[in-house]
């Protein structure tokens, strides 16, 4: 059951190394590396609007609407909620939200449906890399390689889904997608530098299809270093995700409010334990 609500709406797998939406941001940009590590420690909140258009099996196509909402505290705490707007006016929407807490070491996820609050706590410092889940299936969590011989437990298709917004797509595939650099714009009052990825059409339109993704495009606040809007067109393939966008409603610098952090009061609390899992990919496709 959870792992259809998942799906149904954003993907539950959690990124530690990288906290979720922090941008590629890199010295090139302008900035030094002490100004781009304390650029990625700052407090913040985002608010987004996400569409997915989904192709159906008769090609007709359906855009689904979320809200999506981002946060991360001093303690670096972070939250995501996100609110399936596509139920509105039909029943309840159907809302999600997890919490990360890298200083106790757990993944609490709970949504409105089921009403159960399930607090995952994360294996011992010296065993967090690689990827873990819950029997239940989620939350999942990656926490990246100790070391380059472990990157052999990522499966192809997983570099490229999780790499599609950094050089490593390239590294991954010789024959990568092309990029450009889309320069500096102004996005909701908030300065972002842009960059996009394209893979060139192919001749074999099986191999074509079998790419995580036909072009991804990315504008990230030169400031913090945070996303602020993203577009992935995907193969299109019937019954999948043609394209996903993330556009930036708001975004607010400085501690989120506290109540982010604890979830509903009156939910049912299950506590489990992680165990470590192949890190295949979870889904598709993965934003």
């Amino acid at each position: 059951m959870r792992r259809t609500l998942c799906r149904s709406i954003l993907a539950c797998a959690i990124t530690v190394v990288a906290l979720p939406s922090i941008g590629q941001v890199t010295a090139s940009q302008g900035l030094s590396p002490s100004e781009i590590a304390a650029a990625r420690q700052q407090p913040y909140t985002e608010e987004f609007k996400v569409d997915s258009v989904n192709t159906a099996p008769d090609l007709t196509t359906t855009t689904h609407e979320t809200k999506y909402v981002e946060a991360k505290d001093s303690h670096l705490r972070s939250f995501a909620l996100t609110i399936d707007i596509q139920d509105a006016g039909k029943r309840d929407p159907l809302i999600l939200g997890i919490i990360t807490d890298p200083e106790i070491g757990t993944s609490t996820q709970w949504d409105n449906r089921s009403r159960r609050v399930v607090v995952a706590n994360w294996p011992e410092v010296d065993r967090r890399y690689g990827c873990w889940q819950t029997d239940e299936g989620q939350p999942r969590i990656s926490f990246g390689f100790r070391s380059s011989r472990d990157a052999h437990l990522q499966t192809e298709d997983d570099r490229i889904a999780d790499s599609a917004s950094n050089d490593a797509v390239t590294a991954a595939q010789p024959a990568g997608p092309v990029h450009e650099d889309l320069g500096i714009a102004t996005i909701q009052g908030v300065e972002a530098h842009g960059e996009r990825w394209t893979w060139p059409p192919s001749g074999d339109e099986s191999v074509y299809k079998r790419h995580a993704f036909l072009s991804s495009e990315r504008w990230v606040a030169t400031g913090p270093g945070l996303l602020v809007k993203q577009l992935v067109e995907y193969p299109r393939i019937p019954g999948r995700t043609r394209t996903y966008s993330r556009d930036l409603v708001k975004l607010t610098m400085g501690e989120p409010n506290a109540a982010m952090f604890a979830p509903p009061a009156d939910y049912e609390i299950v506590t489990e334990e992680m165990h470590e899992v192949p890190c295949g990919r979870t889904s598709w496709p993965m934003p």
